[in-house]
């Protein structure tokens, strides 16, 4: 029970980070169709130019980007127009259409020689494509002009590539950082690539340094997952709790913390952790549902069902708390109760295992009766999980011997299949009553 909750608690932790879950992750390319650049004015443009701009918005607004890209595009190469160039980018890398985006960065970077935002994303895309050497002539020339250079784009897209490929990319920042031993761009994206090729030790020592150039909660953060993931957990721990002092107002520095306590299973400080988070973000459900399952799992059953039952109130989130209420009730040996929350679970991803447990606690209490009103209930309430859920109510009367109910629940299940579907559970029963 421990570890399927601990799992519970550490998946909704991931969810509640985003970026600030346990593995190292790559900053996402920027997102990229809402943003729109300032293109030339409409009078620079010929009117048939301006009619296939004006069909790419209409296509936009009805979700055909393909139609929506395919006319930037081709008004971008026809008018070298750099901000229609921008925005095809941005279309393509935000649709991963890569060998579009590609031939828009380049357009952009074509029409746009001296921006730096042009550099930055037509790196990244040709580090997409395997061409790592273009991609690092780029970026020299970024560093030699500007001394810096954003390399979010470059290190996200590294994820397309194979280990010896990122290892190539590896040696040539390595060459970069020691022209640049203080850029923390490098640094970080050195850090990031060398985790992504399991080689976190080596990581680790280019995060510790980006941090002492660049304090910062990213940094912070990224230290701490590396120290976590080569077994200095309690470094990490200690980290995270000093780092909070110094930037008190970081929500994923907060979470993070709040999670790897429960990996390291210090449940106690992890749910005043929670404790603490809930109080700064009240609306946040994720959050409250999390410090409820951590208040069951040590004991504090009252503030625990205090707090899914205000999560019964969210139409979202009644699903999730009927189930977590029920198996609190249960695990109290209080059947009644828990038969109560488990019929509340009405649709959802926990509808199945809550119908499962609902059943086994009918059939172990001698309610049999009820044990069809309630299947039919949610079958005729869940046609798509119609049949799931006759094949746990057979399982459930099979375990309980009595496979003749069980047979002609199937015989019926089977009479409601497409022909398409092929039986695979009915001979299973057929062979245990002979």
């Amino acid at each position: 029970m421990l570890n399927k909750t601990l799992c519970f608690i550490t998946s909704v932790t991931l969810l509640l980070g985003g970026c600030t879950g346990l593995q190292t992750s790559t900053p996402e390319s920027p997102a990229i169709i809402e943003k729109k650049p300032t293109a030339a004015a409409p009078a620079n443009f010929e009117p048939d130019t301006l009619y296939t701009l004006l069909v790419a918005e209409l296509a936009g607004q009805r979700n055909r980007y393909d139609i929506m890209l395919g006319n930037y595009l081709s008004a971008a190469k026809k008018t070298g127009d750099p901000g229609l160039a921008e925005r095809a980018t941005r279309i393509a890398v935000s649709l991963k259409a890569h060998k579009a985006a590609l031939a828009a960065a380049e357009l952009w970077h074509k029409s746009a020689p001296e921006n730096t935002q042009a550099k930055e994303v037509l790196a990244g895309q040709l580090v997409i494509s395997q061409k790592l050497e273009q991609a690092i002539a780029l970026l020299e020339q970024l560093l030699a002009s500007n001394g810096d250079a954003n390399l979010e784009a470059l290190t996200a897209n590294s994820q397309a590539l194979t280990p010896a490929q990122r290892n190539e990319l590896i040696l040539q920042i390595k060459r970069l950082i020691n022209l640049y031993p203080a850029n923390p761009q490098l640094l970080q994206s050195q850090a990031i690539l060398l985790q992504l090729n399991g080689r976190s030790e080596e990581a680790l020592q280019h995060a510790i340094q980006l941090y002492r150039i660049q304090p910062s909660p990213r940094s912070l953060s990224l230290t701490a997952k590396l120290n976590h993931q080569v077994g200095n957990t309690e470094k990490a721990l200690n980290d995270l709790s000093n780092g909070l002092e110094t930037f008190p107002k970081s929500r994923a520095l907060a979470v993070l913390y709040a999670q790897m306590l429960v990996d390291a299973k210090q449940l106690i400080k992890a749910q005043q952790q929670f404790k603490l988070l809930l109080q700064q973000y009240p609306l946040d459900h994720q959050l409250k549902l999390t410090l409820a399952l951590l208040c069951l799992e040590n004991g504090d059953n009252t503030d625990g069902e205090q707090l899914l039952q205000e999560l019964t109130k969210v139409p979202e989130m009644t699903n999730e708390a009927y189930y977590f209420l029920g198996q609190s009730a249960q695990k109290q040996q209080l059947s009644e109760t828990a038969i109560k929350h488990y019929r509340q679970v009405k649709g959802g991803q926990r509808l199945l295992p809550a119908y499962h447990k609902l059943g086994t606690l009918l059939l172990e209490t001698d309610q049999r009766y009820k044990l069809q009103n309630a299947f039919e209930e949610a079958r005729a309430n869940n046609p798509k999980q119609r049949n799931s859920l006759f094949i746990i109510e057979a399982e459930l009367l099979s375990e309980k011997n009595d496979i003749d109910t069980a047979l002609a629940l199937l015989n019926r299940a089977l009479k409601n299949l497409a022909r398409r579907h092929k039986p695979t559970l009915h001979p299973r029963y057929g062979d245990r009553k002979n």
